[in-house]
């Protein structure tokens, strides 16, 4: 495989033309695709178009009424905006632009009652057998490659649904078996360290998926050799369920694809009790 992922293109004609391209520009400087974030930053220049925005000055006015809550929105959809405005803000900040930068805490979630379903091993052996036994068909030559691979990382390596989709070739380090998780949430980069077990998963996953590929390919590749839609990868979570004989409650109710993570670090955390670890010392590398 040797298809690294689609960088989508999008016409900005409004006031903050330039700081936005600017932005963008940045952020694929450091390797980011930055697709979805340039679809809503399109979204909002046409948005500023239909207001009183000045050239090159994102005023508070402009900001309040882009993140606004929408009829039929759900709060994490609007809260998607106001971070992508904040980050946008300290950006145009930083050139000697004028702009309105939200306070930190602006957008606070409501409480949830959600409780994180933690799986046990007998049913990640299961997700591991059903994986490990994935029906290929011909429009998806090598999910049957792929997918036992991705989801072991993922138990085993506690990544997130948008890491595992994004990760690059050269962002798994098979000779000191670290993975490198570069600008996640909150704009972080992080190691995460592979078993001996995983890493020979990984050497020998690459010599067939990536002896030819580029450094900016992604790891696990879709038939197109770009990265899964997070729908696709839903849909064969679900799938996973389903043939492990894992009920799901229905929307909102779970598993969800992030319980693999906190299942990841409830495990570990076990796993340091019965070894005598110092918790107190081993947490931050939960994070």
């Amino acid at each position: 495989m040797s298809n690294s992922t689609s960088i989508k293109e999008y016409q900005y004609n409004g006031p903050l033309k330039k700081a936005i391209e600017a932005y963008i520009a940045e952020k694929r400087g450091i390797g980011l695709s930055y697709n979805s974030e340039s679809k809503r930053l399109a979204n909002f220049d046409r948005f500023t178009l239909t207001v009183d925005c000045k050239t090159n000055v994102l005023a508070k006015d402009v900001v309040l009424a882009w993140i606004s809550k929408r009829d039929n929105e759900c709060e994490a959809n609007q809260n998607l905006r106001v971070i992508l405005m904040r980050q946008f803000a300290l950006f145009m900040l930083r050139y000697g632009y004028e702009a309105y930068v939200l306070p930190v805490g602006y957008f606070k979630k409501p409480p949830s009652s959600f409780v994180p379903y933690i799986f046990t091993d007998e049913e990640i052996d299961r997700i591991y057998y059903q994986a490990d036994h994935w029906k290929v068909v011909s429009q998806s030559p090598y999910a049957g490659v792929v997918i036992p691979v991705m989801f072991k990382i993922l138990f085993c390596c506690g990544l997130r649904f948008s890491e595992i989709r994004m990760l690059k070739v050269s962002d798994v380090d098979l000779e000191n078996g670290v993975l490198s998780i570069i600008e996640t949430k909150f704009d972080k980069n992080r190691l995460v360290p592979m078993s001996d077990s995983i890493t020979k998963l990984c050497y020998e996953y690459s010599k067939k998926m990536h002896s030819v590929s580029q450094d900016e390919s992604i790891y696990f590749p879709n038939a197109r050799g770009a990265a899964f839609s997070a729908t696709a990868l839903y849909n064969i979570f679900r799938r996973l369920l389903w043939k492990a004989g894992i009920s799901h409650g229905g929307k909102g109710k779970g598993p969800r694809f992030h319980d693999i993570r906190h299942t990841f670090a409830v495990h570990c955390l076990r796993n340091w009790v019965q070894n005598d670890f110092n918790i107190s010392s081993a947490l931050p590398y939960l994070s």
